[in-house]
């Protein structure tokens, strides 16, 4: 029996970008980032196992806390406006990742501040400046009674 092939799409770096629904002057394209890119990291469960004497209990979560990593290049001019954005305010509402693949959709995330600026090497070996927005996004939605 023949195997089908599987159409695994691509990865495709320039797919990866964010956007700021309130601070469109903070969206950033691949062609401000440095090779390092976007990562986003979870920081919190999404359920908390609790002990009970013969099974566990499950308390699940509304939300999840989640950090982007935004690798913005020194020489962009984006630069100076997310630092400048940092100055006037970190609170910069919601925004809206999208990936490196077709596969995966975007993400909407609330609640958003630039929550730090990463260590920045002033040596001349690297390319970007690491600015982290943190925020949330809703989860375990029929648990809440949310559509």
């Amino acid at each position: 029996m023949a195997l089908s092939p599987l159409n695994l799409n691509i990865i495709n770096k320039t797919l990866t970008k964010i956007a700021f629904n309130d601070y469109p002057s903070l969206n950033v394209n691949a062609s401000h980032l440095s090779a390092e890119g976007i990562s986003l990291n979870i920081d919190s469960p999404s359920t908390t196992p609790l002990d009970g004497m013969t099974q566990v209990v499950q308390s699940v979560q509304a939300y999840m806390k989640l950090s982007i990593t935004i690798n913005i290049l020194k020489t962009s001019n984006l630069y100076m406006e997310w630092f400048s954005q940092v100055m006037q305010s970190c609170y910069v509402g919601s925004v809206t990742l999208y990936c490196d693949s077709k596969s995966m959709t975007e993400l909407t995330i609330q609640n958003c501040a630039i929550s730090s600026l990463d260590s920045i090497a002033l040596n001349g070996t690297t390319a970007y400046v690491p600015f982290k927005v943190t925020g949330s996004i809703d989860i375990n939605k029929s648990c809440w009674g949310i559509t």
